[in-house]
């Protein structure tokens, strides 16, 4: 599970988050970059929404020597598939990693 900072508060009414001092102005905030979490991002970042993606940065299948049955990365070391995501991510100035 990833860690969330403890410190995180939200104001729902304005959207705005407070990560370890930095103020976010997000309408979704993600907890997680594993693929799920990094394919949300993806499809509401396209959907040009304001993406917050908090990670604690120790993916639950990192000791696994590849993701399986995921449509054209079958075997993909895990962290590859997350450089993937997040690189795809990039292309969205509207999602914070």
């Amino acid at each position: 599970m990833a860690m969330v900072p403890k410190n995180l508060e939200t104001t729902a009414s304005k959207g705005v988050q407070e990560v370890e001092g930095r103020r976010y102005d997000a309408v979704v905030v993600v907890v997680g970059a594993g693929a799920a979490g990094l394919s949300a991002a993806l499809m509401l970042g396209r959907s040009r929404r304001r993406i917050l993606v908090l990670d604690g940065g120790e993916p639950r299948n990192a000791p696994s020597s590849g993701v399986h049955y995921f449509l054209t990365r079958d075997g993909t070391p895990p962290e590859e598939l997350l450089r993937i995501g997040r690189e795809q991510l990039g292309a969205y100035p509207s999602v914070e990693v």
